[in-house]
């Protein structure tokens, strides 16, 4: 092997190990962070207030807001059903337009993996 590709790959290898553990210190931070917001909520909402203003002349808005998701094919064959006097092979065509119609993403990744530890 190439002693330049041996030196990107063991390279690669330590930066993945850093990333792991840095988003393992990251999840810890977000668990705390996401239970002090539900806190901050529930006495926003207690106290009828949607916004607090911060010593450092920022502030913290609390604020709801609704997504709608995608429709799932299982869905829109339901509604079909519901809405037609279409027979069920008439609007499993129906659904196989539709699933060929939807776009397909194809990403190209590295993944890493690691031996397993034989058990003692």
């Amino acid at each position: 092997m190439d002693s330049n590709f041996i030196k990107i790959v063991k390279e690669y290898i330590e930066l993945d190990d850093n990333i792991k553990l840095a988003m393992k210190d990251i999840k810890v931070l977000k668990d705390r962070k996401n239970e002090l917001s539900e806190e901050i909520m529930v006495k926003m909402k207690e106290s009828g207030i949607d916004c607090c203003n911060l010593e450092s002349g920022g502030q913290i808005i609390a604020k709801e807001s609704k997504t709608t998701a995608a429709p799932k094919i299982k869905s829109i064959q339901t509604v079909i059903q519901e809405m037609s006097e279409l027979d069920q092979g008439m609007i499993e065509n129906i659904m196989d337009a539709i699933e060929k119609t939807r776009d397909k993403k194809t990403k190209e990744t590295l993944r890493r993996t690691k031996a397993k530890k034989p058990k003692e």
